[in-house]
């Protein structure tokens, strides 16, 4: 679909969707799944999928990790295009957490530009 803010009288279709305990909504730019190897072939949505899907449903931050590592391992960790991935998890209210801290999976990585061998990079903490 059209990315967001790129035009401002695009439309959109809107959706209401309620999500419960045990739910996870992963939420990327097109840095992710375009993400590429040297040959050309793309992550893509599949990529994704299977990365998050073969990590530990209960935890959002070894599904980032499992996102990341299998971007890294096609891209040989070379920033291309600005990656941001988010991925919030709906915990039931009894499930038991070490802390009152809140816990969240958000990387979002930004291009070098041309002059510049630059990347930055914002990470969460370990929990």
């Amino acid at each position: 679909g059209m990315p967001l803010g790129v035009m401002m009288d695009a439309r959109y279709i809107s959706a209401k969707r309620t999500l419960t305990p045990g739910d996870t909504l992963v939420l990327y730019t097109d840095g992710i799944t375009e993400a590429r190897d040297a040959a050309g072939e793309f992550l893509n949505v599949e990529g994704l999928d299977a990365a998050i899907n073969a990590a530990n449903p209960h935890e959002s931050q070894d599904m980032l990790r499992g996102a990341l590592n299998a971007v890294n391992q096609l891209t040989g960790e070379v920033v291309s295009d600005d990656r941001t991935l988010l991925i919030l998890r709906i915990c039931a209210p009894t499930e038991r957490r070490d802390s009152d801290e809140p816990r969240h999976a958000v990387v979002s990585e930004t291009a070098p530009s041309a002059d510049s061998n630059a990347r930055a990079v914002s990470a969460p903490p370990e929990v």
